[in-house]
């Protein structure tokens, strides 16, 4: 079993998601260590408890009050995921920007917040940003009376009008 946990941390870590937990009793943060590091930095990965002070002090300084805004508003809400784009400052230097989507799990003195973190790339970005202009270039296909091509990066057609 602990093969698979490790195949499955590997293969976590080449798409760039992991997972995040707090324990609220104890203030304590599962956090991975190394996501978002490029191949070339050598440095350790798994994951590591750090307190939720020090994980807030990894959070860029303009992201900290939304950061804490969201954690609030998990400990509110009556489930489902809520999200929240920040960038954090790594060990190694780097600003490296995560999606996280967590949600709160139980009561009381056993209660946690759980969730995922996925690293932004900026092939990422780039492909939610194509999706959300998707119906401006829809619109354009449709209503022109001129010929329009899409290539992708390799020069292969994607799209064409009639």
């Amino acid at each position: 079993m602990s093969d698979l946990v490790e195949i499955i941390q590997k293969v976590g870590y080449a798409l760039g998601i992991g997972y995040w937990l707090i324990e609220l009793d104890t203030r304590t943060v599962y956090w991975p260590k190394g996501l978002g590091r490029p191949a070339d930095t050598p440095g350790e990965i798994g994951y590591h408890a750090s307190s939720l002070d020090r994980i807030l002090a990894m959070v860029d300084e303009p992201d900290q009050g939304r950061f804490r805004g969201y954690l609030a508003e998990i400990l509110a809400a009556e489930g489902g995921d809520r999200t929240i784009e920040i960038t954090v400052v790594a060990t190694w230097g780097a600003r490296v920007p995560v999606r996280l989507a967590g949600h709160k799990v139980g009561s009381g003195k056993g209660a946690r917040i759980i969730g995922l973190l996925e690293v932004i790339t900026h092939q990422k970005e780039t492909e939610r940003l194509a999706k959300s202009l998707g119906h401006i270039v829809e619109a354009l296909f449709i209503s022109s009376d001129s010929g329009i091509v899409i290539f992708d990066s390799e020069l292969h057609v994607r799209r064409l009008n009639r």
